[in-house]
């Protein structure tokens, strides 16, 4: 071999040996601390809180089709207590606290498109009773003309 090939050689042992070092010993640094595991118990805890909420949701919304109100004003209740609830033990700016914020928005969202449609039905329901009712005089009125046409009509039969 002759110069620079050992010159080579030993530059690039010397280069992967560096490399090498500089690799283990900066490899405390690169740990990412903000990163932080999930705590188990947190996280089962607020699935089960999650699946509360979605029961008492669907429990709302079918009670919201037996059209009862006084059952509606109680699920909404329940379903209030636990947004309330779900809220207080989530307040911050944590990564749980912003899950639970937006889960707490979306259910929110879907409760207020709930009563909205509620109005909508309860509003068409005061209509189609109104017009059943209109309906109704209506066919009165059309009887008796109909009544009035015949006695009309057999008027002009008996004229000479």
């Amino acid at each position: 071999m002759n110069r620079s090939q050992w010159f080579i050689a030993t530059t690039a042992v010397l280069l992967v040996l560096g490399g090498t070092l500089f690799y283990h010993l900066t490899k405390p640094l690169r740990k990412d601390d903000s990163v932080k595991s999930v705590n188990v118990e947190k996280e089962s805890g607020f699935r089960a809180e999650v699946v509360v909420l979605d029961s008492l949701y669907n429990q709302y919304v079918s009670v919201l089709q037996a059209k009862d109100q006084s059952a509606i004003a109680g699920a909404d209740a329940l379903l209030n207590k636990q947004f309330s609830i779900i809220k207080k033990q989530y307040a911050g700016s944590s990564p749980p606290a912003m899950l639970a914020a937006k889960l707490i928005r979306n259910y929110e969202v879907r409760v207020m498109l709930n009563q909205k449609l509620l109005g909508r039905r309860n509003l068409q329901a005061d209509e189609v009773a109104r017009l059943v009712q209109r309906i109704k005089e209506l066919e009165i009125v059309n009887q008796d003309l109909k009544t009035q046409n015949q006695m009309v009509q057999q008027a002009l039969l008996t004229l000479p």
